[in-house]
This record gives structure tokens, C-alpha cells and sequence, in this order.
């Protein structure tokens, strides 16, 4: 149960890592002071909303900052890297002519770019985690948790 509820958390911390709140995504959504008993509110959309539904302080978000910014350029390259061999494989699937080994390389290749991408993942995740208290964990699980029912419903919905 428990290396279920660390792997929830670590999915939605990826989706949040992966949705790109790291640099200038991150740093335009600093505001002034906050009016909201020291509780910094970081607005946007998407992965911005999990981190401001967690009420983060401004000394955790400060930190997160930190560590986001000190990941950015490795993240910036694998999400590349990770782009062209989605193009790549794509395009090896839909040449003129098959060819299994190309087709194979190809995926290779992009299946070992998303593993280092994971790997970084839970390298930052593991760095923000302890960072935050045993509420915003709490919350970033449950969170988590309807993340995956949802994503669950919507898998058996495809099939």
C-alpha cells in the first residue's frame, strides 16, 4: 500500500514536473506579497493548480524554485531529445517501406530518453518531497489518487 501511495505521488509530481512549471513558466507566476495568512497562491493552469491547491509558503515555493531552476536545462534537453525521437519513430513507422530493425532502433531510442526523463523526475521529486509537510503530502495524495481513478475511467472508456 505504501509503494502505492509513493508512486501515486510520484505521478503527480511528473505531471507537474512534465507539464514544464520549472523556469520561466515558474518565475512568471511570482507575484508580490500575498494576502493570504503568509500562503503564497500560484496562479495558472493545469500543473500550476496542483502546487496552489497544496497553499504552498513562500520559503517552499521559494525552495522548489530552486531545485525546478537547478534541473531546467536537463529537462529542457531530454524533453527535446525525447521529441525528436517520437518524430523519428513516427516517421519510421510510416515510411515507405517497413523496416523492423529501424523501427526498433527507433523506439529504443525513445524509450531511453523517456527513462532518463522518469529518472529526473524522481530525482526533483525526491529533492521536493521533503520539503513539503506531512499535509500538503497527505493532499498531494489524494490528489493523486483521483488523478489515477480518473485516468483509469478514462482507459476503460477507450477500450
Amino acid at each position: 500500500m505504501k509503494k502505492k501511495i509513493i508512486i501515486s505521488l510520484i505521478w503527480v509530481l511528473i505531471l507537474a514536473v512534465g507539464g514544464g512549471f520549472g523556469g520561466a513558466a515558474w518565475a512568471g507566476h511570482h507575484g508580490g506579497g500575498n494576502s493570504n495568512g503568509g500562503h503564497h497562491k500560484i496562479k495558472g493552469t493545469g500543473p500550476m493548480k496542483i502546487l496552489e491547491k497544496l497553499n504552498l509558503t513562500q520559503k517552499q515555493q521559494e525552495q522548489i524554485d530552486a531545485i525546478m531552476k537547478a534541473h531546467q536545462e536537463k529537462k529542457q534537453v531530454l524533453s527535446e531529445n525525447i521529441k525528436n525521437a517520437e518524430k523519428a519513430l513516427h516517421e519510421t513507422i510510416h515510411a515507405d517501406t517497413f523496416d523492423e530493425k529501424a523501427i526498433r532502433n527507433a523506439s529504443k531510442t525513445l524509450s531511453a530518453d523517456m527513462e532518463e526523463m522518469a529518472v529526473l523526475r524522481g530525482k526533483i521529486f525526491a529533492e521536493i518531497r521533503p520539503i513539503l509537510t506531512p499535509e500538503q503530502i497527505k493532499k498531494l495524495s489524494e490528489m493523486s489518487s483521483r488523478h489515477h481513478k480518473r485516468m483509469k475511467h478514462m482507459g476503460t472508456m477507450k477500450e
